[in-house]
């Protein structure tokens, strides 16, 4: 008998996983805090994460290969609405259409679902009005149950959030996922592709969110009111935390996708 093996791809297992986690954060110590809580709440070792600063690097095609998850991790810093560090932008905006190509695994948070948004033709905006910086309500979409990360987390749930630019226009043949009453483009993906963008933060919980505001209160000498505020407005966001393991084990190790419409 004769076994054809054509097309088979092996898939990955979870211990095995090497990721590459593209920071954007011009403070070391915040890039050391992000690479922390996405170790922390994904369940992989610090081993199987390989950070590389995009401020710094030669960023080509070539640093994608050898990994079998592409992270594009957020930044408190710029605002791609105002044009900040375009080059970066669109240098990375390059490797995401690459690794699409490639049907590499790929998860864009909070700045990295921007730059994922424009990379692939989508629009931001410009929303400070709209600010969300602390604990938010998210809400699933009827979409999200067909979604393999997200038919695992109920309909409403708390995630932690910090931005100012809003997704005001998904990318074409984009699946929203969930919204929230402040910015209702919250995630989204694309059907049959192992692509991810969310704004929420799935890596940071309510412990990592007042450290960052401890750390951003001292660093940058935010308003004692405002910084009371959000700091007494945080929640525990257990949910949210789930979904960055869910995208390691069903995306990239089991090889589920959104299905075709």
């Amino acid at each position: 008998m004769i076994f054809s093996f054509v097309n088979k791809k092996i898939m990955p297992s979870f211990d095995s996983l090497k990721i590459l986690l593209l920071q954007m954060r011009p403070d070391a110590f915040v890039r050391e805090h992000e690479y922390k809580s996405i170790v922390e709440t994904s369940g992989l070792t610090s081993e199987q994460i390989t950070c590389v600063n995009a401020l710094e690097a030669d960023l080509n095609s070539s640093i994608l290969q050898g990994f079998d998850a592409f992270i594009i991790g957020g930044s408190g810093d710029y605002l791609i609405s105002q044009g900040h560090i375009s080059e970066v932008v669109e240098k990375i905006g390059e490797l995401v259409r690459e690794a699409r190509a490639r049907h590499l695994p790929t998860f864009g948070i909070c700045f990295g679902a921007q730059l994922m948004t424009v990379a692939l033709g989508g629009r931001l905006v410009y929303g400070p009005e709209h600010q969300e910086t602390g604990t938010f309500q998210i809400t699933k979409t009827a979409a999200a149950n067909q979604c393999p990360i997200f038919s695992k987390l109920p309909v409403h749930f708390d995630a932690q959030l910090g931005h100012k630019d809003h997704i005001a226009e998904l990318p074409s043949g984009a699946v929203l996922l969930a919204s929230s009453e402040r910015s209702p483009l919250q995630a989204y993906t694309f059907p049959n592709e192992p692509l991810y963008a969310m704004i929420i933060h799935p890596e940071m919980n309510e412990d990592g969110m007042m450290f960052r505001f401890d750390y951003y209160q001292k660093e940058y000498g935010l308003a004692q009111e405002t910084f009371e505020q959000m700091r007494s407005a945080l929640r525990p966001s257990p949910d949210a935390s789930r979904i960055l393991r869910l995208f390691f084990e069903k995306i990239v190790c089991e090889g589920k996708t959104y299905p075709s419409v």
